[in-house]
């Protein structure tokens, strides 16, 4: 893929500055070539963030997100969807942590309801919305909460009735821990099993997003994740010339 670099520190106070900077070369992307193609989705993904493609098909097939539809019931938002999350206000004790906050930063109790920055998927149509809600929303530098939340919250309106958010917490392993116990599991006798139904269940990768901890992990699950899926699909294969030649 392409390496951006835009003109600012890459530092984490810089986040929402970087955050915004993608979103933005996305749209000009999409506007510059929207006479060769149309971009119908953007996933935006942190890089040690085990991506599972296959559930992600999946998903985006039973979700209706790919449609035109202009329904509020279609969703134009899939995320880990964080609500009335408390703001950090330990700034000098022992729980202190950089995302702690002063008032001066962001004035009231709770977080406006945002999807986690891990990963998300949206569409063209949201992030231009976004983009248009940032000169008149304050910059906060936690990017996640700035973007997904305040600038969602403040969003401009567009040419159609306005797509909902569709949370999936329950497809999203934030335990690295979850992910190095499956890649140390011994992998089963794919060739011999006749039931590629509870191979699914048993050996392949349920999330559709999981936090690693280290760029080995996320390769080893990347590898392990295509690897399964192939053997998968050659013994469902298999299943259906046996099922053909004795039924």
């Amino acid at each position: 893929g392409d390496l951006l670099q835009g003109d600012f520190l890459d530092s984490y106070r810089n986040l929402t500055v970087k955050h915004l900077f993608g979103l933005g070369w996305t749209i000009q992307q999409q506007q510059q070539q929207q006479k060769c193609f149309s971009i119908r989705a953007v996933l935006k993904v942190d890089d040690d963030i085990f991506v599972n493609y296959y559930r992600l098909a999946a998903l985006l097939k039973q979700s209706n997100f790919l449609s035109n539809s202009s329904s509020s019931s279609t969703p134009s938002l899939l995320c880990y969807l964080h609500r009335r999350m408390p703001v950090n206000r330990d700034l000098a004790s022992e729980f202190s942590s950089k995302w702690s906050v002063t008032r001066e930063e962001f004035s009231e109790a709770y977080y406006p309801p945002f999807c986690s920055g891990w990963a998300y998927l949206t569409t063209p149509e949201t992030i231009i919305r976004w983009l248009c809600a940032v000169p008149k929303t304050r910059f906060f530098w936690i990017d996640d909460v700035y973007v997904t939340g305040m600038l969602r919250k403040n969003s401009c309106p567009g040419s159609g009735q306005e797509r909902g958010v569709q949370p999936i917490n329950h497809l999203y392993s934030v335990d690295p821990g979850q992910v190095a116990s499956w890649l140390q599991e011994k992998e089963d006798d794919i060739e011999n099993n006749k039931k590629p139904q509870t191979l699914k269940r048993s050996t392949t990768w349920f999330y559709l997003f999981s936090n690693t901890d280290s760029a080995a992990m996320l390769r080893a699950a990347l590898q392990r994740n295509r690897q399964l899926h192939r053997q998968l699909s050659s013994a469902k294969r298999q299943l259906r010339m046996f099922k053909t030649a004795h039924f």
